[in-house]
C-alpha cells in the first residue's frame, strides 16, 4: 500500500513516552498554521510517495532499540488506511504506538481507537474552540474545510476521547505564542473545553523552527516564568486538570 511519507527519525526520546521512539512523519496536512515548523511537508507531493513495506522494514531494522512508534506529520489521519496497516504492524511486533493529530478527523480516530491500536493520543488544540480564533492561526486553503467545520470536528474528537481516556493516555497540547495565543482569557476557554477529559494539558513554548511566516520572525518565545505564571492562574480555576510546561530549554 502506498502512502505519502515525509521522514522517519529512527531514535528519539520524547518527553511523553518512556523509552526510545521511532518518529514516522506523514506528509500532507489539512491545516496551514502560521507557526508550523514542518511547512515543507504539508502538501501531497509525488516525491513523498512510498510503500508501507519500506516503513515496515525500517521498523524491523530498529526493533531491538525502540519501544514506541509515534505517527506524526502533517496530519497522519488523512491517510487512514496506510496508518492502520502500520499501526497493526507495530502492535504485531509488541511496540507501543502514539499519534499526534490536530483533531480534525474524529471518525478516523474513533475507528483506530475501537481497534485498540493506540497507546497515546496527542491532541493539538491550537486556540479556544471558536472559528474566529482558529482563523488567526490556521490559514487553510479554500479546498479544505473552513474553520467552523474544523472546530466542530475537534469538539467531536474531544467527545470521542472522553470514552477512551481510561484505555489510552491522552495529552492535549497548546502552543503559547506571544501576540496570538497567550492571554489567560483564551486559555481558560480551552481549559473549560477539556476539564472533563482525563489528560495532561501541555503548555508548549513557541519556538522559531523551520520555515515560519515572516510576521512571526520577530516574536520572541515566551519565557519559562511567563508559562509558569500562566499555569498557576489556570490551575487555580481548574485544579483538576494536570497542567504541565514544555520548553526547549
Amino acid at each position: 500500500m502506498e502512502l505519502y511519507l515525509a521522514n522517519i527519525i529512527p531514535h528519539s526520546a520524547p518527553p511523553f513516552f518512556n523509552g526510545i521512539s521511532m518518529y514516522i512523519f506523514f506528509a500532507g496536512c489539512n491545516f496551514r498554521c502560521n507557526y508550523c515548523y514542518n511547512s515543507e511537508i504539508l502538501d501531497f507531493k509525488k516525491e513523498f510517495l512510498k510503500d508501507t513495506k519500506e516503513v515496515e522494514e525500517e521498523i524491523i531494522k530498529h526493533k531491538e532499540i525502540i519501544n514506541n512508534v509515534v505517527f506524526s506529520g502533517g496530519e497522519p489521519l488523512l491517510q487512514k488506511l496506510p496508518l492502520i496497516e502500520l499501526l497493526k504492524f507495530c502492535k504485531k511486533h509488541g511496540l507501543r504506538t502514539a499519534i499526534e493529530t490536530n483533531g480534525s478527523k474524529p471518525f478516523s480516530l474513533k475507528e483506530i481507537l475501537n481497534n485498540n491500536l493506540l497507546d497515546l493520543v496527542a491532541l493539538d488544540i491550537k486556540t479556544p474552540l471558536i472559528p474566529e480564533m482558529l482563523d488567526k492561526i490556521n490559514k487553510a486553503e479554500s479546498f479544505f474545510l473552513d474553520n467552523k467545520k474544523n472546530i466542530e470536528n475537534i469538539k467531536k474528537t474531544l467527545s470521542i476521547l472522553k470514552n477512551y481516556d481510561n484505555k489510552v493516555k491522552i495529552e492535549v497540547r497548546t502552543t503559547i505564542i506571544p501576540s496570538l495565543i497567550y492571554r489567560k482569557e483564551d486559555l481558560l476557554k480551552i481549559a473549560e473545553a477539556i476539564k472533563d477529559l482525563k489528560c495532561s494539558w501541555i503548555l508548549q513554548q513557541f519556538v522559531k523552527k523551520g520555515k515560519i511566516v515572516n510576521k512571526l520572525q520577530n516574536i520572541n518565545p515566551p519565557s519559562t516564568e511567563f508559562l509558569n505564571n500562566l499555569k498557576n492562574i489556570l490551575s487555580k480555576t481548574y485544579p483538576s486538570i494536570n497542567i504541565k510546561i514544555r520548553t526547549e530549554e
